[in-house]
C-alpha cells in the first residue's frame, strides 16, 4: 500500500502535477489534502491542516520573481473547519504579520502586502485561528478542527504543471 502519512512532497502519483506549493503538514492520512492543492488554480481542491495543529502550519509557494502586492486567500468556510485569522507572510527578505479579513460568502479574503515584495518563494504561516471544535470520536474530548485553503492566488504564484519531476527517485516512505 501507499503510505498516506508520508511527507507532503512525496505524496503524488504519476498522474499528478509536479512543482507548486508544499506544506510542512497536512491532514493525517489524506494525500488529497497536501499543500500543492492550496495554489493549483483549482478552487475545487484544497490543502487542509491536521486537527489540533493548524497554528504553525506553513505553506511554501514558488514565485516567478515579479512583485507581490496582495494575496487572495480562499478558505473552506463550513462547520467542519476552523478559520484562519492571522498569518505571517515572508517574501524574499520581507516578513509581514497580517490579519486575515473575514471571508466573503465564497470564503475569500484579500491580504494586502504593506509594500510590494519580490522573491522566488513565499511562505505563509498560520499564526492564529478562530477555532471550531468537534468531539474526538476516540477519546470523547473536544478537539480543534483543521483549517483549509481552497486557493491562494496572486499573479506571481507559479502553479504546478504536468511533467516529469527531475528529482523523481525511488522513495520507500511511500510503501508500508
Amino acid at each position: 500500500h501507499r503510505n498516506d502519512r508520508a511527507p507532503d512532497g512525496v505524496l503524488r502519483t504519476p498522474l499528478d502535477k509536479v512543482g507548486g506549493a508544499t506544506a510542512n503538514r497536512h491532514l493525517t492520512g489524506v494525500p488529497d489534502a497536501r499543500g500543492q492543492l492550496a495554489a493549483d488554480g483549482n478552487r475545487g481542491t484544497a490543502w487542509t491542516s491536521p486537527f489540533v495543529d493548524a497554528v504553525g502550519s506553513v505553506l511554501s509557494v514558488p514565485l516567478d520573481g515579479s512583485e507581490v502586492h496582495a494575496l487572495r486567500m480562499q478558505q473552506t468556510v463550513d462547520s467542519l473547519h476552523s478559520l484562519i485569522t492571522r498569518v505571517r507572510v515572508q517574501i524574499g527578505e520581507n516578513t509581514y504579520d497580517l490579519t486575515v479579513p473575514p471571508p466573503d460568502a465564497d470564503g475569500a479574503s484579500l491580504l494586502s502586502v504593506p509594500e510590494a515584495a519580490t522573491g522566488d518563494s513565499l511562505t505563509l504561516a498560520v499564526t492564529a485561528i478562530e477555532p471550531r471544535t468537534t468531539i474526538d470520536r476516540r477519546f470523547g474530548e473536544p478537539t480543534t478542527l483543521p483549517v483549509s485553503i481552497r486557493e491562494l492566488s496572486a499573479p506571481a504564484i507559479v502553479l504546478p504543471a504536468y511533467g516529469v519531476d527531475p528529482e523523481d527517485v525511488c522513495d520507500d516512505t511511500l510503501v508500508t
